[in-house]
């Protein structure tokens, strides 16, 4: 077998060169398919527009068409119209159903958190409809009758639909009120929102309240409005749910106070104000959910564990600035227990001088406890 000599004077067989010259091919086609794959990739760059914008939509939710019936079907129907079938124009015409609305589900999860608010009515009355006429416009006969009834207590609900926060607000008459306007806006800058969806319905107090709160909110934060359908209180289902929800703690606490007293607490009264106040505020800290947090907890990541004692009960209280009283003065009074603030844990208490807020109670012994006549104290 002959051999070649390189030119360094070294010598190289045939076979040698052969793959030699075979790597040296698949390094020159790998290079020319990576300059190839390179011009490739940048013509496509160039030729793509940089704005083009997806070809995709979101599906439309379509409404489903009746199935025609066969004749004998139709024949056999027409004769009884039971049961109800969307094929039929005289089913359709007498006992079609509205749309159904979700009833407020789902709200806890919009990105935006959404607050809702409506007017319930409680009165002592047997003909009191218990909130039913919400939702109603505000030139409807029923609520026409309700504002004039002074019998009835006239309460703003408003709820927050994620931490299931809520509060009763008592309000004189309907519509931006300056008490209606600030507590609504204490219960606002409790949840902390910067940006929120509130919900009602077209009610045109509710409209002139909205538009007070979102100018009283500021620039730095977002406000929006949404709306449920005309005549239709279902559609608002969240608030609808709250409303029976704080229903039932304000009866109890009704029916507890005048056990204890021996008399009727009339619900146009200021007592039963603040026993309204005090209910929701009640289940904002007390009231588990299905996940076993309060509505405070899921706000504040944390529990509220306030010094209670009953509502409307006689007890001592020390006042906030203690501190500046005279040596020779005495550092706790009498007063009745009306609630407790739950931004500040504060307590509220009736005195002589007035409604105030104390830091510290103490209760009396039971026979003292209960005193229809401290009641008068009540504003």
């Amino acid at each position: 077998m002959s051999s070649t000599v390189s030119p360094d004077g070294s010598s190289t067989s045939p076979g040698v060169e052969e793959a030699q010259r075979g790597l040296q091919e698949i390094s020159e086609g790998n290079t020319a398919r990576s300059t190839k794959e390179a011009m490739t990739d940048e013509t496509c760059k160039t030729a793509m527009p940089i704005d083009d914008e997806p070809n995709e939509a979101l599906t439309a939710k379509v409404l489903p068409s009746p199935v025609p019936p066969s004749r004998q079907e139709m024949l056999e129907h027409n004769i009884t119209h039971t049961p109800y079938r969307s094929w039929c124009p005289h089913c359709v015409a007498g006992k079609a159903k509205c749309m159904k609305h979700s009833q407020g589900q789902g709200l806890e999860h919009h990105e935006i958190p959404v607050v809702c608010m409506d007017y319930m009515f409680m009165g002592d009355k047997s003909e009191d409809t218990d909130g039913d006429n919400n939702g109603a416009t505000i030139g409807d006969e029923n609520v026409e009758r309700e504002n004039m009834d002074d019998n009835k207590a006239n309460i703003l609900i408003v709820r927050d639909a994620r931490s299931k926060s809520m509060a009763a607000i008592p309000v004189k008459h309907k519509g931006a009120e300056d008490w209606t306007l600030k507590e609504t806006l204490r219960f606002m800058e409790f949840l902390g929102y910067t940006n929120v969806i509130m919900k009602s319905d077209q009610e045109k107090s509710l409209e002139a309240l909205f538009n007070k709160i979102r100018s009283h909110r500021g620039d730095q934060t977002q406000t929006m409005r949404e709306v449920s359908p005309v005549g239709d209180s279902k559609a608002n289902g969240c608030i609808q749910k709250s409303i029976q929800t704080v229903q039932g703690p304000i009866r109890n606490l009704k029916n507890a106070l005048e056990t204890r007293l021996g008399c009727k607490v009339p619900t146009d009264g200021h007592t039963f104000a603040w026993l309204v106040m005090h209910a929701a505020n009640i289940l904002n800290v007390f009231d588990l959910g299905r996940d076993g947090r309060t509505s405070f907890q899921r706000l504040r990541r944390r529990k509220m564990h306030p010094d209670l004692v009953e509502f409307g009960e006689t007890m001592y209280y020390q006042p906030l600035k203690h501190h500046e009283l005279g040596k020779a003065e005495a550092r706790w009074d009498t007063g009745v227990f009306l609630g407790f603030r739950i931004n500040s844990g504060e307590k509220i208490v009736a005195t002589k001088e007035g409604i105030i807020k104390v830091g510290s109670i103490t209760r009396k012994l039971e026979s003292e406890q209960w005193n229809s006549i401290e009641h008068a104290r009540v504003t």
